[in-house]
Parts: C-alpha cells; structure tokens; sequence
C-alpha cells in the first residue's frame, strides 16, 4: 500500500479485519456519552456490549482513560478489545500501555506487553515511557 504514514493509520484504523463490521448505533451512542464528559457511562455501554466499535475509537477512549486516570474504564475498554478482536492491532496495545502508565499501573502495562503477540517500537516506547513517568530511570 503506498502512501504517507496518515494513509496508512486511516487504513489501519478503518479496514483492518475484525470479526465483524462497527456497530453505528453502539458507537454514536458511545459518542453522545463523551461529548457529554461521561466517560463511565461511554465504557459501560461498551463493556455490555458483544459488537465491536471502529478502531479509532477504541484509540479515543484509551486517551481518555489516560487524561481522567480511570484505570476501571481503561481495563474494561482492553477488555472488550481483545474479546471482540482476538489479535488487536499493536496500535491500540500501545495506547493500552500508556494508558496503564500514565494511572500509575506498571504491573497492568508489564502483563500487557509481556503477553502482546507481536510488539514494535511503539510498544518499547509506550513501557519505557511508563516507567519513566512513575519515576524508574
């Protein structure tokens, strides 16, 4: 696939298989969710959920995580992932792993990145960054 790298992250993020297609309705009702600041109530409605969300939000919502430091929500939203998609694209792993540092989580990234199937430089980087933000050189 040609392209610059935003080509190939949209690519990623919008046609990588999954077990099935997005579910709009569950997404635009995730969406409502967070465009009112309730993020427990966006990863509720996920967790209960059996069908999968488009990538990029899985990615919006491990931000978010990170910014609220609501590792509760952060754990549900890589559970869902990884039970929807059982080989999750390295990507959102990565953000699953800075979401872990950034609460203070290092065991939760550590057993995340220990049981990745593939990692990339994105993975090294997300744990090192961990670390380092929880005050280990």
């Amino acid at each position: 696939m040609a392209g610059n790298a935003a080509t190939v992250l949209k690519h990623l993020l919008h046609k990588s298989p999954t077990l099935r297609a997005p579910n709009k309705t569950l997404t635009n009702t995730i969406l409502t969710h967070l465009e009112a600041n309730r993020l427990r109530e966006a990863v509720s409605v996920l967790f209960a959920s059996p069908d999968p969300v488009p990538y990029s939000l899985y990615a919006q919502l491990f931000n978010l995580c990170s910014s609220q430091h609501a590792i509760v929500e952060a754990r549900k939203v890589e559970s869902h992932l990884v039970t929807i998609c059982p080989t999750p694209l390295t990507f959102l792993l990565n953000r699953a792993i800075e979401c872990y540092g950034k609460c203070g989580y290092l065991s939760d990234a550590w057993e995340l990145f220990d049981e990745m199937p593939e990692r990339d430089g994105g993975s090294w980087n997300a744990m090192l960054s961990a670390y380092t933000q929880n005050g280990f050189a």
